[in-house]
């Protein structure tokens, strides 16, 4: 048998056998996904890159602590990216999890769309020296999807109060020094604060967020260990407790009409307060810091899309994440934009009515004074992208019982508060949770 008669023997073999390449012409294996749940996504991303069905998402099946051992397990080559939980983008860069990759023109054309708080964000947090970006926002409307903040103080109820000679606290240690003014002063038809959420949400937002999660974005943004048996965040800690049980008893539950004005509001807000005649704007802002010598910081939250550093595929990231732009979406006819990235987009009038129609309260609709001033929001803060969950994943249930013991039984002292935080925080685990190793149990009660 002659060579040409082999080599057309082994060419009739080879056409037989069953075709394995997924990829139009490479052979190569489809990326998978990591936290990154919409399905549009997954079948746009694999048509650009020539694959017939949609990417994969991994499904993890164990528990985590530390984010980049969930990354080392699964080896996933898109990943979700929560800015403020587990870990930052700078973080996962510097650590080598994630790879930066050169911006599109379409994504430095909608960076340059946003106020310039949001570009200095990027600039300072996101894009390297180089030049490449670390990751970008994901799809759907929201850029930024929260903002971490103490909160606003409202200007219209201050100016008519018995504290209107007072300059209003522009730090945590600033607002616990008023509450003691507050409790000490007549104040009929004034409350501090109101939370339509409830007693907890109540505490949560004047106090445990503020202090606590000013207390970890602080130290990271400044590179500091994170130690809560520090005599100042005991002795702010002590304060807060007791601040909190006298505001239970006087301020909390008196009952709220139109008529009551209230001094401060939360920090995600729309310029309206709940008295719904009261308002405010960014100018009115009090940072996230605990003494007024700090910066003055505002800690954004955003979903970003990352590719990992290992991938076959970074050199499609690019091109991948850029399918994200526009933000925006529509809403039973209403295009959402998002209101802290696009404030001149923004349709103040079309929300409100939407959600006059919806029935929402009548705070949750927006004044066009508030939405204006984010522009200015560079003037009055400084953005950052720090990790601000103080809650570790195995320790949750743990963390809930100290606060309640702490706050609101009182049967937990600052101190031992303090270092059960220290204890929780030393907690993380490298691999699944096992909570039986780590956890030490509270002695009865």
């Amino acid at each position: 048998m002659n060579r040409q008669i082999i080599l057309a023997i082994v060419a009739a073999i080879f056409l037989s056998l069953p075709i394995t390449c997924t990829c139009a012409g490479s052979g190569q294996t489809p990326p998978t996904l990591s936290w990154i749940a919409e399905t549009e996504q997954a079948i746009q991303w694999a048509e650009i890159l020539g694959f017939v069905q949609p990417l994969e998402s991994i499904r993890v099946t164990q528990g985590y602590d530390v984010f980049t051992d969930k990354i080392y397990d699964y080896q996933p080559d898109f990943i979700s990216v929560e800015s403020s939980g587990d870990e930052t983008p700078k973080t996962l860069y510097q650590s080598g999890v994630i790879e930066a990759f050169s911006p599109t023109e379409a994504m430095l054309e909608e960076i340059s769309e946003m106020p310039p708080w949001l570009q200095h964000l990027f600039h300072s947090e996101l894009i390297t020296e180089d030049g490449r970006i670390l990751g970008y926002p994901s799809a759907g409307d929201q850029v930024v999807w929260s903002m971490f903040f103490v909160g606003y103080w409202i200007p219209d109820a201050w100016k008519a109060s018995p504290f209107r000679d007072r300059t209003p606290p522009s730090s945590f240690e600033e607002l616990l020094d008023f509450i003691e003014v507050f409790l000490d002063t007549p104040h009929d038809g004034f409350r501090l604060y109101y939370s339509p959420r409830g007693k907890e949400a109540y505490l949560n937002e004047v106090f445990v967020d503020s202090l606590i999660g000013g207390w970890v974005v602080q130290h990271n943004y400044a590179g500091q260990p994170i130690v809560f048996s520090d005599p100042e965040f005991i002795a702010l800690a002590e304060r807060s407790q007791q601040l909190y049980q006298r505001l239970m008893k006087t301020d909390y539950g008196k009952k709220a009409n139109s008529k009551t004005r209230y001094l401060f509001a939360e920090c995600q807000a729309t310029g309206l307060s709940y008295n719904c005649k009261d308002t405010f704007t960014c100018a009115n802002m009090i940072p996230l810091r605990i003494t007024s010598d700090q910066p003055p910081l505002i800690n954004a939250k955003m979903i970003l899309y990352c590719v990992n550093k290992s991938s076959a595929y970074v050199s499609s990231a690019a091109e991948l994440f850029e399918t994200t732009i526009p933000h925006t979406e529509m809403y039973y006819g209403l295009r959402l934009y998002d209101v802290w990235a696009f404030p001149d987009k923004f349709d103040v009038k079309a929300t409100n009515s939407f959600r006059q129609k919806d029935k929402s309260p009548g705070y949750s609709r927006y004044t066009q004074e508030w939405v204006d001033s984010i522009k200015g929001l560079d003037q009055y803060v400084v953005p950052c992208l720090e990790k601000s969950n103080w809650m570790i994943k195995s320790q949750y249930g743990e963390c809930m019982r100290a606060k309640n013991q702490f706050f609101i039984k009182g049967k937990m002292t600052a101190e031992e508060f303090a270092a059960e935080l220290d204890r929780e925080w030393a907690a993380a685990i490298h691999g699944a949770n096992d909570k039986t190793i780590w956890i030490e149990e509270f002695g009865d009660e």
